[in-house]
């Protein structure tokens, strides 16, 4: 049977190019010509791929996909969260009001543009040195508030020969006198967290670390709220005291989102909380695009101040946050991130938590700024501390790089398990969401607080003692009794802050610092704490602490090789940072300038490399990014670079569009546009001519909700003000309909009437409007003549509804009979130069143009320019792309089947 055998043969091979399969068609027709149904069946079938084209024909004989990544597959809960979000408009719609407009409109001038950057850069750095300087002092003051206690009391204790019952501690403190200063810390870290937990309560996004919410952002999805002042305020508030009450949390991601929050509001120029607007000024920056492009700034700002690292904070946005990120725009940013780091050097010289050094550097001079507010961890300050390149120095880096990857995979999967725990079992109730940093606070406090206490006092070594000052660390001596020569490495890096404790560990030539045993517990106790508490119902942040829990895992693995000439623990403990912050948020080039910055040290640039891209390497192994899979906790339609199908292009557009598409003609009545944006959750609808429904443009929801916010307002708020004038004014005006009602053209025109609208699509009866004792067809004449709304009509309603508060849709209730029932016509708010694909366009191509254009939807259109379906963000979503071509795939070969079995019937 020579025809089931070639159909067979077709329907299975599925890698063949489109020429090759050209000429098999062809050379099995000669080669079995005397065979009538063979040959029937190969030319048929060959005229079929022809007129379908290469493209969808490769697409029935592709192979089954496979996957280059694994995605991550939504629940049917998550996919209902993730239809409630909403794309942005970047582009402006380009109609024909608003060519109008362009016609008037001035030529903007760029030096404002320029000094709104700085300005934006400015107010970060204030804004960080506010927080920075705060979070210091409260430190500062809680360490010595808990010292001179304890100290007091010993001194007092030990004049008065008093003896406690209970004993000594290891270290020779008395028992009693811990027990006061534990009451101290126990209350200090448990109120504080109360209260950062209270400040969510009062504004729920404030909550979180907010860098994934940037992120989200930046890539097109409107997030609610994110960007309000009072976010801003009480996001501050909350962080202050979070990292205050000493959670294992930081301050850096909050500063990132306070940056794109002062990028976001700043050069706008308006706030509807403090009641002030500058849009005389300002007004050009008002649109998605400039606030997407302030809102990088910020961010890269709030980098800048946290780090000390202006470059490194412009590429940390470049590479991780930013999905549009032009050389222009880096240029802006890069002046942006000068001025906020030329603000934080300059007060960080002269304030340390609010106060002014007793006593400066001898080798400082006149104007001269301190080292530790260049580079926050400075390791160069004491001279002959400097560790030369080994090349033995890759062993330890690669057995570093290697454990501290699996370390970052266990913290990420333990916190997305820890956070979905947390959303389902303690976020529904109010007070658990309160309570619970409180009892983490206590839970870790305690911790902190008694197992330095386990452990004997060490000596202070020489080298440290001496150089104390200049390498900016403080040890923790009140748990000693001799603490003028003796220290406890566990309460050093459990009780002081994170900051003292990282330069602690990248201390050169001070292994006798840090013993094994202080690393490896405190490792395991800051990192269980850490991974549990980002998620809390505080303003909190995990950059510090992957740089903590890093320099501890690498310092650990320095001090076990105990090799100081190629293994010196503060050289290991850098590499370690890097290499465990790489496997969190899988930076790499950014990452090694922002260690570059924090440490002013290039020497071991090499060993960096090599163990963030180790790191990384093995961290993608297993799992997302950690900002990547909390957006996946949140069911953002985050786009990324590729998406993780192999060989999209033996798939079409048509293959994952949404059918069928809602789409609007040029000329539609009030009540239809209304109850289209009533029943539909759209943002845009494709616009088709109404004599041959072919493809016009598109038309936002935004649009038509203005339009029908300026029918209201021109309908019923004026005729409720001014009655006497309108009646006055439809006498008046049907006047003028009787002089002008002979043949005029309604292009351009707001509202027709449904008989203009026949004559001018060639309709056979006129369905008419009729006239009422209120004079309701003297109204409809009197809109006929009403011309469209411009550009700045909508502009002014559109502030009109910002500032009022009011709903996306009017009233439409207290609309007249007769506006309701009339026709507006969409032409000059219709974008004409909307982006819309084929139905056979490759889907990588199709994700290339929908992500890198910032697009919301993309009509996809067949061979006669019908619009067919529509393509959205949720379309390319992972596991949904993977659910509809995995569905494409079932019918194509199911197609093909059944069309071989016809075709081979034919041949019986």
């Amino acid at each position: 049977m020579p025809c089931e055998s070639m159909g067979r043969r077709g329907v299975a091979e599925g890698s063949v190019s489109s020429s090759q399969w050209r000429r098999n068609p062809l050379h099995s027709q000669h080669s079995t010509s005397r065979d009538r149904g063979t040959n029937a069946w190969s030319q048929e079938l060959f005229q079929e791929a022809e007129e379908e084209g290469d493209a969808a024909f490769l697409r029935l004989r592709a192979p089954l996909f496979w996957h280059s990544a694994r995605p991550h597959v939504f629940s049917e809960e998550e996919r209902r969260r993730m239809d409630k979000y909403e794309s942005i408009d970047y582009s402006e719609a380009q109609s024909l009001s608003y060519k109008a407009r362009m016609l008037n409109r001035k030529k903007e001038h760029r030096w404002l543009k320029w000094m709104m950057f700085i300005a934006v850069g400015v107010c970060v750095g204030l804004w960080s040195v506010l927080i920075l300087q705060t979070l210091e002092l409260m430190s500062t003051q809680k360490l010595s508030l808990l010292e001179r206690y304890i100290i007091v009391r010993v001194d007092k204790s030990a004049s008065n020969n008093e003896t406690d019952f209970f004993g000594l501690t290891p270290g020779g403190v008395r028992w009693c006198d811990v027990g006061r200063g534990y009451l101290i810390y126990f209350l200090w870290s448990g109120f504080a967290a109360l209260l950062s937990s209270l400040c969510c309560v009062i504004v729920p996004s404030a909550a979180g670390s907010g860098v994934p919410d940037v992120m989200a952002y930046l890539n097109g999805i409107m997030f609610p709220r994110i960007f309000n002042i009072r976010n801003l305020v009480v996001k501050s508030l909350s962080c202050i005291l979070a990292v205050g009450s000493g959670l294992p949390v930081g301050v850096e991601g909050p500063i990132i989102h306070m940056g794109s929050l002062i990028g976001a509001g700043l050069p706008t120029g308006r706030s509807r909380t403090l009641r002030c607007s500058a849009d005389s000024l300002l007004s050009t920056f008002q649109n998605p695009r400039d606030m997407r492009d302030f809102i990088s700034a910020g961010a890269a700002c709030g980098m800048t101040s946290a780090f000390s690292a202006p470059i490194g904070g412009m590429l940390f946005v470049m590479e991780e946050m930013a999905t549009f990120f032009p050389v222009q725009l880096a240029c802006l940013v890069f002046v942006s991130c000068l001025s906020c780091m030329c603000v934080i050097q300059i007060i960080n010289t002269y304030l340390v938590g609010w106060q002014v050094p007793a006593s400066l550097p001898v080798s400082m001079g006149a104007g001269e700024f301190r080292p530790y507010a260049i580079s926050m961890f400075i390791v160069g300050v004491v001279k002959g501390n400097h560790v030369p390149m080994n090349l033995l120095t890759f062993i330890p880096t690669i057995v570093g790089a290697i454990a501290l990857g699996l370390l970052a995979v266990s913290y990420t999967v333990s916190s997305v398990m820890f956070t979905r725990w947390r959303s389902k079992r303690l976020f529904p109730s109010v007070l658990l969401r309160v309570l619970e940093p409180c009892a983490c606070a206590l839970v870790y406090a305690t911790a902190c607080y008694m197992l330095p206490l386990a452990f004997d006092c060490v000596e202070v070594p020489e080298y440290v003692k001496m150089h104390k000052e200049e390498l900016g660390i403080e040890l923790f001596t009140a748990f000693c009794a001799d603490r003028e020569n003796m220290f406890s490495p566990f309460g050093t890096l459990a009780l002081t802050s994170p900051y003292n404790g990282i330069r602690l560990l990248f201390s050169r030539h001070t292994a006798a610092v840090t013993p094994w045993y202080a690393c490896l517990l405190h490792l395991l106790l800051y990192t269980l704490g850490s991974s549990y508490a980002g998620g809390m119902f505080i303003s909190c942040g995990t950059v510090i602490p992957s740089l903590f829990i890093g320099a501890m895992g690498g310092r650990l693995i320095g001090v076990l090789f105990n090799k100081s000439v190629w293994a010196d623990p503060g050289v290991m403990a850098l590499i370690g940072s890097a290499s465990y912050f790489s496997g969190i948020s899988r930076l790499s080039f950014s990452l090694i300038v922002i260690m570059m910055e924090l440490t002013s040290d290039l020497t071991h640039i090499t060993c960096l490399m090599v163990g963030v891209i180790l790191a990384r390497a093995v961290a993608n192994r297993f799992c997302h990014s950690l900002y990547h899979s909390l957006l996946e906790v949140k069911a953002a339609p985050f786009l990324e670079v590729q998406a993780s199908v192999h060989k999209l292009d033996m798939f079409c557009a048509k293959d994952i569009m949404s059918s069928p598409a809602v789409t609007l003609a040029t000329v539609e009545t009030v009540a239809h546009l209304v109850e289209t944006l009533r029943s539909t959750p759209h943002n845009s609808f494709p616009v088709v001519l109404t004599g041959t429904g072919t493809y016009n443009g598109v038309i936002s929801r935004s649009q038509l909700e203005l339009l029908l916010w300026f029918i209201y307002f021109r309908d019923v708020e004026r005729e409720k003000g001014s009655e006497a004038q309108d009646s006055l004014k439809s006498s008046t005006l049907g006047d003028c309909v009787a002089e002008s009602s002979g043949g005029r053209e309604h292009e351009g025109t707001l509202m027709v009437s449904d008989a203009d609208r026949c004559d001018t699509d060639g309709c056979g009866a006129a369905a008419s409007n009729s006239p009422d004792s209120n004079g309701a067809k003297a109204a409809t004449r009197w809109l006929e003549l009403q011309p469209h709304a411009t550009y700045m009509d909508l502009r002014e309603v559109s502030e009109r509804i910002f500032w009022r508060r009011l709903p996306s849709l009017p009233p439409v209730e207290l609309l007249p009979a007769a506006t309701r029932q009339c026709y507006v016509d969409l032409s000059p708010y219709v974008d004409l130069s909307a982006y819309y694909v084929r139905d056979l366009m490759c889907i990588s191509r199709t994700y290339y143009i929908f992500r890198h254009l910032g697009l919301r939807q993309l009509p996809v259109v067949d061979r006669n320019h019908h619009v067919i379906g529509v393509i959205s963000r949720k379309n390319f979503v992972s596991d949904r792309l993977h659910e509809r071509l995995h569905e494409a795939e079932e019918i194509a070969r199911q197609s093909a089947y059944d069309r071989a079995q016809h075709l081979y019937s034919k041949c019986q």
